[in-house]
Formats: structure tokens, sequence, C-alpha cells
């Protein structure tokens, strides 16, 4: 009997191959009759300017004909363009089915139906000159309408329009091809961005999410219809949906269109649809930047005082830190963070040497300390890093116990020899692995979550400026705290190997002030034993290059060559903050 391939492709999900497929079995049925060819249907849902290798049905189709190229006397498509959309692609796919392989293919849809192969089994090349044409001409069709689309949909989008797909971006609905915020989902966008400034992971903010039961997009829009065979409402939050969300623009205001890789990116700022702030985003993304190397204040013993408030003056680039057993320092996440192919050269600096430079400035500030009035604010921050902890413990006792669990049905399997030796020492160790990092979380937290109690529990007592700033040498959360309200960006330049200047933007309420603090910060005797800490302090109004001045104050202390040979040092004596 006569084997048949049918070949039905849509590029769609919502669009189906019926029409298709009726079309094509109701041209064989009338060339052959019913029931007397062996019929195979190949179908899929993809695009036809995929490359033939990356769509699984036609490489099935075609790695059949490959290995029996007798298998199949012809493949009925209804229209050349369901094989393929791009011309050259698809001619060297016809080709080799027609000439090398000796297949014919029908188009069911045109003219009652066309053959490539004559009757003596030779390609009629005037019938396939004629489609290659037309395969051309519907391919620069498709381009121009494609074109005229884009920039349509371009259009819209600049204008607030919802475009693409079902789904509108969490936080957002669609409401007559409009995007408009949705308040509820909006609040839960601004706990993921806040739970993320604040120490906790994306695999941490999920699992909160989810024990919160709060749902997904997929479950508000479809209940419990079935989404890639699984139903909708129990679809959970996972951390990389997440990261694409601290990584969308679009909640700050900013629609960025872009189709494909291959086209130039297009921007349009929509104010009203802003969910967050630009600086909360901005902040997010340099968290992101350097999360291989910056640990989170929530999964490490330390405390870093100036975690994130410091930029690279020389590559613009984040600062992070290095702590392990012989040192701990302040460096450019581009000399220590991989692939370090653009170390910029910038100086490190020891975290001690700085954190104690600027301590030991602030005491001796009185009018720094001025800015500490704002206590409550202080209480916060340790009382959010605290409700933080406390919705993060659940998630990792029940984690903890989930690989308990798996490690118990392990040993038993082990022992019932229903796992082999090799396979069962492979989890064995990769489960205690597991349990081992959550133990180590779950104790770091705790103690995080004693020393923040007793933090708080101090704040709560009435106290001058300088008690408190004098109380916080001792107590890193507290510290902690006081220089995020009072540091708003430290920003670090190279003057030599020995000496490294740190411009300190100082902040009221969030409100940047005009002067900056200038440390000159040396690194000589940081390294010593003991270790001998001192800097210079200068304070000195913005300077903009590109406008002129009446004199030169601001470029000459703007200008490094001045900070080379300091002689009357600042010294730290009894203010040496040390991270043990």
């Amino acid at each position: 009997m006569i084997n048949l391939a049918i070949y039905l492709r849509v590029s769609t999900l919502d669009q189906s191959f019926e029409r298709q497929r009726s079309d094509i079995e109701t041209f064989i049925n009338r060339s052959y009759g019913v029931g007397n060819v062996n019929i195979d249907v190949y179908n899929e849902k993809i695009s036809g300017y995929k490359n033939s290798n990356k769509r699984p049905e036609l490489d099935k189709l075609t790695s059949l004909i490959e290995k029996d190229p007798q298998h199949y006397k012809c493949i009925y498509v209804t229209e050349m363009s369901r094989l393929g959309r791009n011309p050259l692609e698809t001619r060297m796919l016809v080709n080799d089915l027609l000439f090398n392989k000796k297949v014919d293919i029908c188009l069911t849809s045109n003219n009652g139906g066309t053959y490539f192969l004559n009757p003596d089994g030779s390609v009629n090349e005037i019938q396939l000159t004629v489609f290659s044409l037309l395969m051309d001409f519907a391919d620069i069709e498709a381009k121009t309408l494609k074109t005229r689309s884009m920039s349509g949909k371009r259009q819209n989008a600049s204008k607030g329009g919802a475009s693409g797909g079902a789904f509108a971006p969490y936080g957002y609905d669609r409401i007559n091809k409009m995007l408009v915020i949705n308040e509820v989902e909006a609040e839960i966008v601004k706990q993921i961005f806040d739970d993320y400034t604040h120490g906790l992971g994306l695999q941490a903010i999920a699992n909160k999410l989810n024990q919160q039961e709060i749902p997904t997009k997929s479950h508000s829009m479809y209940g419990d219809k079935l989404i890639g065979g699984k139903p909708a409402n129990q679809m959970t939050w996972l951390a990389s949906q997440l990261k694409d969300m601290i990584q969308q623009p679009l909640y700050y205001g900013l629609r960025v269109f872009q189709k494909n890789k291959e086209e130039l990116k297009a921007s349009f700022e929509v104010p009203e649809l802003a969910i967050i702030s630009k600086e909360l985003f901005d902040h997010c993304q340099d968290i992101r930047e350097n999360k291989r190397s910056n640990g989170r204040n929530l999964m490490t013993k330390n405390v870093v005082l100036l975690q994130y408030l410091i930029k690279c003056g020389s590559c613009g680039r984040n600062f992070t830190h290095v702590i392990n057993k012989v040192t701990k320092y302040y460096a450019c996440a581009s000399c220590v963070v991989p692939p370090y192919t653009n170390k910029c050269g910038n100086n490190s600096i020891k975290i001690n040497l700085l954190d104690s430079a600027i301590y030991d400035a602030f005491e001796d500030t009185p009018q720094i300390l001025q800015y500490l009035s704002d206590t409550e604010a202080i209480k916060e921050e340790v009382t959010r890093k605290i409700e933080l902890i406390n919705s993060n413990l659940p998630v990792l006792e029940k984690e903890l116990t989930k690989y308990e669990n798996r490690i118990d049905r392990l040993i038993n399997d082990y022992y019932d020899e229903k796992v082999p030796p090799a396979i069962y020492e492979k989890k064995l160790a990769q489960f205690n692995t597991e349990k081992n990092n959550i133990v180590t979380q779950l104790s770091t937290q705790r103690k995080q979550l004693l020393s923040s109690t007793e933090t708080l529990a101090n704040l709560n007592k009435p106290t001058t400026n300088t008690e408190l700033l004098t109380e916080a040498k001792t107590d890193r959360n507290k510290l902690q705290a006081i220089f995020k309200q009072i540091i708003k960006s430290i920003t670090v330049y190279k003057v030599d190997l020995r000496n490294t200047r740190c411009d300190v933007r100082l902040q009221i309420a969030g409100e940047e002030l005009p002067d900056v603090l200038t440390f000159i910060v040396n690194r000589q005797g940081a390294t010593k034993s003991p270790p001998v800490f001192k800097y210079k302090t200068f304070l000195i109004k913005p300077f903009d290059p590109h406008t002129e001045v009446e004199d030169d104050y601001n470029t000459e202390f703007y200008n490094n060559e001045k900070y080379k040979d300091i002689k009357d040092w600042q010294f730290v004596t009894k203010n040496q903050i040390i991270l043990n």
C-alpha cells in the first residue's frame, strides 16, 4: 500500500490545523479513494521562519526520508509556505526532496492541486521556478507587513497600549487594548522590589510569595484551566520569573519595545504606568549585578556597613566586598567578579579602614550628627530586617525538613537495594550539601534576628545623637542603619598605590546635600599588625567640569595630584571599627 505524508503547520498556539487537514484529506480521498493509502500526519505550531532542524515534526519527517527515501511517495501541504517562510531554506529543502530523494510534493490549494514530479520521475522545473518566484514575493510581502505591524505596535506602546500575547506584565491589566495598573498586584510588585533591596534573594522571595499564597498571573487569569497540561491555579512563583520582573523597566515607567535581537530597541516614557521609582529600580540592578560576590545581609554572618553604597570612579561599576579568612576589603566588581576581562585597575580598600575612617569623621563632626535626628527611620530599617528574617525562617525550616526526609528515603531505598551504590553515594552527598547549607543559613539568620532584636530594644531608649552614634560602634546592625540613613553614595578614585579618594555624598530624609565630603584614606598602615588607620577629610562644593567657575577652588580639590603628599593625617585610635 502506498505511504503518503501530510505536513501541517500553523504559527501560533491559538491557531488550528483542522482546516488544513480537512482540505488535504479530501484531496487525497478524491485522488486515491477512501482507505486505499496509508497516511501519516506531522503537525506543529511554530514559525515558518524557524530553520527546518529546529522544527521537531518536520525534522522527524525529513529524518525518516533520509533513512528510507522510498518510504513516502508524496508529501502533501496546502501551500509551499507551510514547509517554510524563508525562501533560501525552503528551496534547499524542496530541492533535496525532489532532486535527491525523488519524493514528490503536492500543494493541494493551488488550482486543484500541483505536483512537482512528472510521471517519469523528473522534476517539472518550470513549475518549480514559478513557485520559487512566488515564494520570494511572499517573503517580501511578509516582511513588509511585519515592518508595518512593528511600527504600529511601537506607536501603540508609546501611548501605553498593550501589545502581544494574552498576558499583561504582572502588576498590570489589559483593558480596551490599553495597559492599566492593577492596584492589588502593584502592591506585590512593590513588596518584591523592597524585599530584594533588604537582603532576600529571588528564591527566598518566591518561597515567601508561595507561602503567603499570593496567586501568580496565570492563576489570576485562568483559575483551574489547563496551561501546558497543568492547572493554572497550581502554578507557583519561580526565581526565574522574579528575575525577569526585577529587570522590567516598565515598573518605573519606561516602555522598551524590541521584537527581536536584530532590531534596535525603542524606548517610551509612560509615567502613568510607574509602580516604583527609578531610584529603587536602579538600586536593584546594582544588587543583581554584583550578586555573585556580594553576600546578602540575611545570608551571611557579616554585616557589611557600606554594602551597595560604593561605586567605582574609574569604570562606573559597583564596588563589592570580598571577605575570607585571609582578608576583608571593598573592591570594584570589574576586578573581583568573573570573567575579569575588563579590570579597571582601581584601588581596593580594607573594609576596616574605610568603615573606621567614616565613623571617626562622623563622630568628630557636629554638622553630620544633626542628620541623625530621624531615629524613627533607623528603627524602621531594623524592624524591616527583623520582619524579613521572621518571614524567611519558616521557609528555611520547611526546606530543611524536605531534605531530611529525602535523605531518610534515600537511605531506606539503598538498604532495600532499590538504589545502586554509586547513585546512592552521589545523591547522599548532594542532599547533605543542601542540608548543611540550609542549616548554616538558619543559624546565621537566628543570630541576626537576636542581634537585630537587641538593636531595636536599645533604639527605643531615650538617647542623644552623640550617644546614638557612640552606642552603634559595637552594634553593626544599628551602625549599618545609621550609615544608610546619612550616606547617599560613595565614589572611589585611585590617587596612587598608597592613597584612595572617596567622595561621600550625604543625605537628609533621602534628599542629597549639595556638598561632598571627601576622604583620602591611606592604605599602607591598614595591613600592619596592629593596623594603623589614617585618613584626611575635605568638605568641597560640587564641581561640574562643563561649566565655568570664577576661581579654581573646586578644580583644585578634584585634582588627584593634590592628595599625593598629605602630611597632616588624621589617625583613627579609639574609633576603630573591626569586622571580625
